[in-house]
């Protein structure tokens, strides 16, 4: 295959396509519809973590994923087209709005196991969650 200037095509991009956006503030649950940052809950992994739910986004084409610890066992999987901005009424983080801050996600639960994509989850009891943003 030849492109516009008879040039063979370049190399194909392979693999899960995700890049680290920032920490942002989630006070919504699985069965707390609003406070979502992200809209779409997918389930609750205990390993390989960011890798699993990327994965999951990808298939399901959305072009946000994102993690939260639950606990220190395991971290949900939230996808989404859109970020939407929380502002969190009480804690640590009374007053913030969208953005929470980076020093407000930890590592993921599990998330460092042969083969997955290692980085930041948010925490259930800070009410952030970590956002990863697709590329095309």
């Amino acid at each position: 295959m030849t492109n516009f200037f008879n040039r063979p095509a370049g190399p194909v991009a392979t693999g899960i396509l995700y890049a680290y956006l920032s920490c942002y503030v989630q006070t919504g649950s699985s069965t707390v519809t609003t406070g979502r940052a992200l809209s779409s809950y997918q389930g609750s992994f205990t390993g390989q973590v960011n890798s699993r739910c990327s994965a999951t986004c990808l298939t399901l084409n959305f072009v946000y994923f994102g993690t939260v610890n639950q606990g220190t066992a395991s971290a949900d999987c939230w996808c989404g087209n859109a970020i939407n901005y929380v502002t969190i009424n009480s804690g640590l983080l009374s007053g913030t709005t969208g953005e929470a801050g980076e020093n407000n996600c930890y590592l993921c639960n599990g998330a460092s196991l042969p083969g997955s994509v290692p980085g930041a989850c948010g925490n259930s009891s800070t009410s952030t969650i970590a956002i990863y943003a697709r590329s095309f």
